[in-house]
């Protein structure tokens, strides 16, 4: 529906597309999210929202730690709870729990406003975004401090970043895009776009695009161009929608300023030629808050492998001349040599709103200096950091690009921003000291700005998602500031370090946070929030599983009736893995389900081996489970976890039918008297294993026939899935014999929308949703 696009971008020059969308295996993926932070103005609203890669996509939501009172593991830290608490999926919803966690307080449900569908369902062969807001914190601020954990299991390859509306147009949550590499570089990004609270066009979040010009294989070509599309996600009509495109010339950028309210939500930005690297942040053009971890040109992750890497980051905008703006540490055991240079736009032309030093969509590089960086924990040169008072780097107070190429040693990892460590900057998903995305040690490089740093209990904390039960994590500073080690005492439990001290006189300060050596010891996800003063937005960790389950099962099965399933261990390659000594436990998103004759909330099964622990009859890493029987009708999951291992776990859904898909209109028309007002009930009931939950009655009335819309608790379920009925309402004035084309309707809005078709109506449409 828009002019000029055609697949040529604004150039009007034809593109060629050329991305190749990597083929992952559609296993589990595991990840977690935390969220911690009060504020110090209006209480924001947090959410997650998930963006599934692909059709067989599926996956559930867990809560592991809930807290909201005013002591304990929240404001001291330690080891948290374990996963226990079930929300919700993409399919059925996030309909919350009432399990005690944390603080007891029970754990909401819902989705933000202007959502895709009810409680934030998505997924499906659409492949909808799905969103997880909880309504709970929509208007009122939880108790402080606050601390909310969640687990994140999928069967398909799936991003996600968990997000805050910001309470005010000061507000800077900077952030990275993921992209579909699973990482932070890519040809197609996902995220969701946030407009400002006044709703002013130049608010909001702000796009830094940066074209890296590696092609779809990783070839890096200073001169390779492409065209960047941007699309939006429209939740009426489940697609994409066309908005706007940009032509980057070879290593350059584009910077889009603010988010009118018409472009608040989910968006996708695809690449013709090369991949891209996409900085979000709210207003972070004008601001002295932003601040955010650079990802790398080679792999997109936030720290460079040893003697390579080519970081490119933003610096925040109007400040004082004596903020810190760069941070470079050195995570490795050799010095790292590099090179930073500073992107200069060949024309500075343009809206005087948008940042001089990023207007146009084309420029050059030109090399500040080349430096090193000592390796270290207590290394007088680690980390080096340059700030407002150098002039060879910030010539003024602006906006700008940087990127810095590793010459050797290291590894490094960089921080980009103002008030670096200060009261109010962000959070931040970190990679581990070797560049992976897990690992077994995380390195944070503190470095005081101006101003009074964190205050009182409200330190800033960093906290390591740990899968496995008896995990030893240490946390020290150079020095003998700090020296925290926590062990966990169940699966899937977070290590929370949070009473981290401030600076005081020091000038800098690192530190590391290691998984110590023992028979549990694995890898873990890490994760810096900075204050617990104005919860940020940040990137979620996501990256694929090794050790899993396969759960083979039949596609659809009938209520009541039993069927069995397969469960395989697999390793990350694929392969049966025959010496697997686990303990499984069994979840269904049906209450009413069974395994073996058992609910499936008391059914757990411990594998033996014959290679490894030798007890007959020796599953080897494959077993079948019978007398599985599901009663609850529509699309229900089965989820199967290692009950000491948390990233061992495997997942499927099953549709579960009975006899037939029923929509009935009752009463039917039929002669009434000359003004008689007559009550319609729509029954909607779904007993069969279609594909689709949208269903459509088209009526044809007498001229002059007016509509009196139902409010929304009118609507009437006939039978299973039990859940909220939404419909919409559509009209045609065509007079015909038979049901007018889909162009020659009139949608008159949803369920109590009190809106009436004209008294010309001659057809009138009904249409269920979900």
């Amino acid at each position: 529906g828009f002019n000029g696009v055609n697949g040529t971008g604004d150039s009007q020059v034809p593109s060629t597309f050329t991305h190749l969308a990597p083929v992952v295996l559609p296993i589990t993926y595991i990840s977690y999210v935390t969220e911690g932070g009060d504020t110090i103005l209006a209480c924001p609203e947090y959410f997650i929202i998930f963006f599934p890669l692909n059709k067989r996509t599926q996956f559930s939501l867990w809560g592991i730690e809930y807290s909201g009172s005013a002591a304990g593991f929240e404001e001291v830290g330690g080891v948290s709870e374990s996963i226990g608490c079930f929300i919700g999926t993409c399919a059925l919803g996030f309909t919350g729990s009432p399990c005690p966690l944390g603080d007891g307080v029970p754990i909401s449900g819902g989705t933000i406003a202007g959502g895709p569908l009810p409680n934030g369902r998505g997924c499906g062969p659409e492949r909808v975004p799905a969103i997880y807001g909880p309504s709970a914190w929509a208007t009122v601020c939880p108790p402080q401090p606050n601390k909310f954990i969640y687990k994140i299991t999928s069967k398909a390859p799936m991003l996600w970043q968990l997000m805050v509306r910001a309470a005010c147009d000061c507000n800077t949550t900077e952030t990275m895009t993921p992209s579909s590499t699973l990482s932070y570089r890519g040809m197609a990004h996902y995220f969701f776009k946030r407009q400002a609270p006044s709703g002013d066009p130049e608010r909001g979040d702000a796009l830094g695009i940066v074209n890296t010009s590696t092609d779809a294989y990783g070839n890096y070509d200073p001169n390779l161009t492409t065209t960047v599309l941007m699309f939006k996600f429209n939740y009426t009509t489940r697609k994409w929608e066309f908005r706007r495109s940009h032509e980057l010339d070879g290593e350059s950028q584009v910077y889009e300023v603010g988010t009118p309210p018409i472009d608040d939500g989910v968006w996708r930005v695809l690449s013709s030629n090369t991949h891209l690297i996409i900085n979000e942040g709210m207003n972070a053009w004008d601001s002295c808050d932003s601040m955010t971890y650079w990802p790398t040109r080679q792999t997109g992750h936030l720290v460079s492998q040893v003697g390579v890497g080519t970081f490119y980051g933003y610096t925040a905008g109007r400040c004082s001349t004596d903020l810190v703006n760069v941070v470079i540490g050195n995570t490795g055991t050799a010095d790292a040599t590099y090179e930073i240079f500073r992107y200069v736009p060949w024309s500075t032309a343009g809206p005087a709103i948008v940042p001089l030093n990023v207007r146009g969509k084309s420029g050059f590089w030109i090399k500040l200096a080349e430096h090193t960086v000592t390796a270290g924990i207590a290394a007088a040169g680690n980390p080096m950091w340059y700030d407002r008072k150098s002039p060879a780097f910030f010539t003024n107070r602006i906006y700008s690009l940087f990127k810095v190429n590793v010459l050797s040693g290291g590894p490094i990892q960089i921080l980009g921003g103002a008030r670096v460590y200060a009261t109010t900057t962000g959070g931040a998903v970190l990679h581990a000291a070797d560049g992976e995305q897990t690992g077994t040690q995380f390195w944070l490089h503190h470095v005081e700005a101006t101003g009074t740093g964190c205050e009182n209990w409200a330190t800033w904390s960093f906290d390591v998602m740990c899968p496995k039960t008896g995990m030893v994590v240490r946390g020290r500073s150079e020095g003998a500031f700090y020296d925290r080690t926590y062990t966990t005492t169940g699966p899937d439990q977070v290590i929370s370090f949070r009473d981290i001290p401030n600076l005081g006189s020091d000038t800098k300060r690192n530190y590391t946070f290691t998984v110590l050596p023992g028979p549990n010891q694995g890898k873990v996800i890490g994760m810096w929030n900075n204050c617990r003063y104005e919860p940020r937005g940040y990137t979620a960790p996501f990256m694929r599983s090794g050790t899993h389950y396969e759960i083979l099962a039949p596609p659809v099965v009938f209520s009541g009736e039993s069927f069995w399933i397969t469960v395989l261990v697999l390793d990350e390659s694929g392969v049966t893995k025959t010496d697997y000594c686990g303990t499984t436990a069994f979840t269904s998103t049906d209450p009413n389900a069974t395994i073996e004759g058992t609910g499936f909330g008391s059914f757990s099964f411990t594998w033996s081996s014959s290679v490894a622990c030798d007890v007959a009859p020796n599953e080897n890493g494959v077993k079948l489970f019978v007398n599985v029987s599901l009663v609850a009708l529509g699309s229900q999951m089965i989820v199967a976890v290692d009950t000491t291992d948390g990233s061992i776990a495997g997942l499927t859904s099953i549709m579960v039918v009975a006899t037939d898909v029923k929509l009935l209109k009752e009463p039917q028309f039929s002669i009434q008297a000359s003004g008689d007002t007559v009550t319609f009930k729509i029954c909607w009931s779904n007993y069969s294993s279609a594909s689709a939950f949208d269903f459509t009655i088209n009526d044809a009335i007498p001229n002059g026939t007016g509509y009196i819309p139902d409010t929304a608790g009118d609507a009437f379920m006939c039978g299973p899935p039990v859940q909220p009925v939404v419909y919409r309402m559509a009209y045609s004035t065509t007079a015909s014999a038979s049901i007018p084309p889909n162009t020659a309707w009139t949608d008159i809005g949803g369920s109590g929308s009190g809106t009436s078709p004209p008294t010309t109506t001659t057809w009138l449409r009904w249409t269920i949703d979900e």
